[in-house]
């Protein structure tokens, strides 16, 4: 059975705790952010692609329908997964796992 392992000295002092408990706080304030960002730009990329999509319905012309309709399906898709891989680049890179 091993002994109870005491804090070292840096544990203990309040100014240690404080400054990491305001690092941890900061931390979690810039992940939070990053998260509402990514949503953010999610969310456009989609609102962006059904608005091409549904601009398709307009036309005369069968085949810019179409390539408006498969440009909207495109943008939506394309744009969410840029939004996805920008903040798991951006997240890698701060280090959050």
């Amino acid at each position: 059975m091993t002994a109870p392992r005491r804090p070292s000295r840096a544990e203990q002092d309040p100014q240690f705790q404080a400054r990491r408990q305001a690092a941890d706080l900061a931390a979690e304030a810039l992940r939070r952010r990053s998260l509402w960002i990514a949503l953010f730009w999610f969310c456009l990329f989609q609102l962006l692609g059904a608005a091409v999509a549904f601009s398709s319905f307009h036309t005369r012309d069968q085949q810019i329908g179409r390539a408006l309709l498969a440009l909207g399906y495109f943008v939506g898709n394309a744009g969410s997964f840029l939004a996805a891989w920008w903040t798991y680049i951006r997240r890698a890179d701060r280090g959050d796992w």
